[in-house]
């Protein structure tokens, strides 16, 4: 059985900020949500995870996935060359919802075979380059 979520990652990124200590009145300039993005995307960042259901582990992935996007660490290799790349003073990125796919069943995990979950989790980006 699977199960689609999608979440808006606005929310997400503040409860990162939150758990690291920030209030709630910053914002990240450099990462915007659009919805729109959703179906018109430049890459998407895709994590997936098995465990045994608690939902820690699930937050812990989307969390994960997001990081690349907060510390200015991911581009999309089909819209830049590796010249211009060196060029690059900053980026920006748009992003879409996050949608979270869950298929609930039997995992292999190191311990032996469970019942529990695998969750994946999509996020849609799109990136500006600043030279």
């Amino acid at each position: 059985m699977a199960q689609q979520t999608m979440i808006n990652p606005m929310n997400q990124i503040s409860g990162i900020l939150k758990s690291n200590g920030y209030d709630e009145s910053v914002v990240l300039s450099h990462v915007k949500y659009d919805q729109s993005i959703n179906e018109d995307y430049d890459y998407q960042i895709i994590r997936s995870s098995s465990h045994d259901g608690t939902l820690l582990f699930t937050m812990s992935l989307m969390d994960k996935a997001l990081l690349p996007l907060l510390n200015k660490q991911t581009y999309c290799s089909n819209t830049i060359t590796e010249e211009e790349l060196k060029k690059i003073s900053d980026i920006e990125y748009t992003i879409g919802d996050i949608r979270l796919e869950t298929e609930f069943g039997m995992q292999d995990l190191p311990t032996g075979r469970y019942p529990g979950q695998t969750d994946t989790v999509y996020i849609p980006v799109r990136c500006k380059y600043i030279f």
